[in-house]
């Protein structure tokens, strides 16, 4: 168990209530009055907490904060220059000059971590467009990478041809999975050929499992809907810190993406009553809710870096 730390009760209790945030801003006021500084500038100068924990109360109170609206759009989805300018206006803003000359130490800390924050906003923005590519059966390297997927499943099961029941079998609704790849497009693709190459016997071990007489579930589907899942827990900001303790990359989502398979197929076997397809949403909506309770308690997230069977 994880102690409880100020970023953690300020995710779960502050930032969940209007109320108490508006009570929560009035004691940063007074104290930024009695100390002549500011929580950002504070933060920076705490030596006690790790780069990671900095980064991310730096990433919650650019956030939350009424008056850093102008400069956080600037710092984090704007140009070089506008991240420049925007990065001058705060240390203005919130006391990183000595007597309002020359920046303290505490301004390289705070642009290290303003960098860090970035690279999350810049891979929210490639995996959207990425999932807003539709899979095109006219687009040979697409249907490279659905083979691809086949043969990492199927081994040496030959595909009589490229419509085919065959592909229920590693869970598309129907003979032809490019229907099924709507809403999470080439992305949805990409994580099942992801998890099926770098952990290929979990992933065979799973959809052996999805096949289960009783409580059977579609594989295929279920993935496109976890990177569906995935999707909306970064753009939501619930995989910050994540992001922020790993690396802000395409490959550090895949392997959070390889996770959430493992943990929705122990879930999904392991409820107190067997459960059927027909109770997926249900089951699929308290899943959601388990895994944002652990990313918002900062529960540690068991990725195999190596490749490794989980």
């Amino acid at each position: 168990m994880n102690n409880i730390t100020e970023d953690i009760i300020l995710d779960k209790y502050v930032y969940s209530s209007s109320f108490i945030l508006k009570v929560y801003k009035i004691i940063k006021y007074v104290l930024g009055k009695l100390s002549n500084s500011s929580e950002l500038l504070r933060i920076c100068q705490n030596e006690k907490l790790r780069e990671t924990k900095i980064t991310y109360r730096i990433d919650q109170i650019l956030f939350y904060s009424d008056k850093l609206k102008t400069e956080r759009m600037k710092l984090l989805n704007g140009t070089k220059e506008q991240l420049e300018e925007a990065y001058e206006q705060i240390l203005r803003k919130k006391k990183f000059y000595d007597n309002n000359t020359e920046k303290t130490a505490e301004a390289k800390v705070l642009m290290k971590c303003i960098l860090r924050l970035k690279e999350t906003y810049e891979l929210q923005d490639i995996l959207t467009k990425k999932a807003n590519i539709a899979y095109d059966s006219n687009n040979q390297e697409h249907e490279d990478k659905l083979m691809e997927l086949w043969t990492l499943l199927k081994g040496d099961e030959k595909l009589n041809s490229r419509k085919s029941e065959q592909w229920q079998t590693i869970g598309f609704q129907g003979v032809d999975p490019a229907t099924d790849f709507r809403g999470m497009g080439i992305l949805g693709l990409e994580q099942l050929i992801y998890f099926a190459q770098n952990f290929n016997d979990t992933a065979k071990h799973i959809l052996s499992c999805s096949h289960h007489k009783y409580s059977w579930y579609s594989f295929a589907i279920t993935g496109i809907n976890l990177t569906a899942l995935e999707l909306d827990l970064l753009r939501e900001r619930h995989l910050q810190y994540y992001l922020i303790s790993h690396e802000a990359s395409i490959e550090s989502f895949n392997e959070f993406y390889c996770y959430l398979f493992t943990e929705f197929n122990n879930f999904w076997f392991k409820r107190p009553e067997p459960v059927t397809v027909m109770h997926f949403n249900e089951v699929f909506k308290s899943f959601k809710e388990k895994i944002i309770s652990n990313l918002t308690n900062q529960s540690p997230i068991i990725v195999d870096t190596e490749k490794k069977k989980y």
